[in-house]
């Protein structure tokens, strides 16, 4: 099986359809909360950033609304879902969405190797004073930060902002520009 469907840790959880397409290689995580009803269990078109599945191998947009009320982030994940599952659904996603909803975990890891501004230290300011480490002013009551993590591109990556109507417009100008690479490619601060 390992050749056949790439398996690369044990335990793998896959979730196949009749035909021998994969519907899901991280059906382990679904397990706990997973219902009959909900079967063959997709993956969800935005995925919770803590558990990014992928992001090593998939450019992977990152939605970091962490300092959105919960309120925010649920209206702007149900607004960027149909951008979302249009990548979902490819046979082969040319992209993966996930949403940092708490300043936790990986969201912190992210801000971190791309020296971006702490949820927990906003400033007055666009970017850190001349001394310590700089920081690019990320967090606002503005719009909500976007990364576009391209760890396949040697550890690339690209930072912009949600569109301020906080629709799928600011992603998907995001998206052309970086296939069209008339973004400004940034290396990750890995090691």
């Amino acid at each position: 099986l390992d050749p056949l469907f790439e398996i690369q840790g044990i335990p793998t959880f896959l979730i196949v359809s009749p035909d021998g397409k994969v519907i899901n290689n991280s059906g382990r995580g679904l397990v706990p909360s997973a219902t009959a009803s909900e079967f063959p269990w997709k993956p969800p078109a935005i995925g919770d950033l803590n558990d990014p599945e992928g992001i090593n191998d998939t450019p992977s947009v990152c939605l970091m609304l962490e300092s959105c009320e919960k309120s925010l982030q649920k209206a702007i994940i149900e607004k960027l879902t149909p951008l979302a599952r249009k990548y979902a659904d490819q046979d082969e996603p040319e992209f993966l969405f996930f949403a940092a909803t708490n300043p936790n975990g990986v969201a912190a890891q992210i801000r971190g190797m791309c020296g971006l501004e702490v949820v927990s230290t906003i400033a007055n300011h666009d970017s850190s004073p001349s001394e310590g480490p700089t920081l690019v002013r990320t967090v606002s009551n503005d719009t909500p930060t976007v990364t576009l993590m391209d760890i396949p591109d040697d550890g690339g990556y690209y930072v912009g902002r949600m569109a301020k109507e906080m629709d799928s417009s600011g992603i998907q100008a995001m998206i052309e520009g970086r296939k069209k690479k008339t973004l400004e490619r940034k290396q990750l601060a890995l090691g």
